[in-house]
């Protein structure tokens, strides 16, 4: 079990086996799941890129991720972030936890599933609910 489940005591998971997720239009979580999904694939450190409209670097936060697909960010800076194979993983300080978060159902990754997002409860903070889309 990870450091965040033992400090925050308790983490309840809201399973949504449909595989439907919310479409998150916030270009922060664009661009943070851009820069994981290029230090997945070995590019380099820092890259940038012009759009039609606009210009934007992409860094690379943290590597050795495989089929990273969804973010979130937890109140105290950290990441949980879902690797389409079944894996949810978190991210402090720039480093991974070489160990995934424990107590996630058995994850089919085939075809077009997997493990897909992941969001935190709006009132987190008092009730730790984790909400995962597989």
């Amino acid at each position: 079990m990870t450091e965040f489940l033992r400090r925050s005591g308790r983490v309840r998971w809201f399973l949504n086996p449909c595989g439907r997720s919310r479409v998150i239009h916030d270009s922060i979580f664009l661009l943070v799941t851009a820069a994981l999904v290029v230090s997945a694939a070995g590019a380099s450190a820092t890259e940038t890129f012009q759009s039609r409209e606009h210009g934007f670097r992409v860094v690379t936060l943290v590597e050795g991720l495989e089929h990273p697909w969804g973010l979130a960010f937890l109140p105290d800076g950290g990441m949980l972030v879902t690797e389409r194979p079944g894996r949810l993983r978190m991210v402090r300080d720039g480093s991974l936890d070489p160990q995934p978060v424990t107590g996630l159902p058995p994850i089919s990754a085939r075809s077009q599933g997997g493990l897909l997002d992941v969001a935190l409860h709006p009132d987190y903070n008092e009730n730790h609910l984790v909400y995962i889309s597989y």
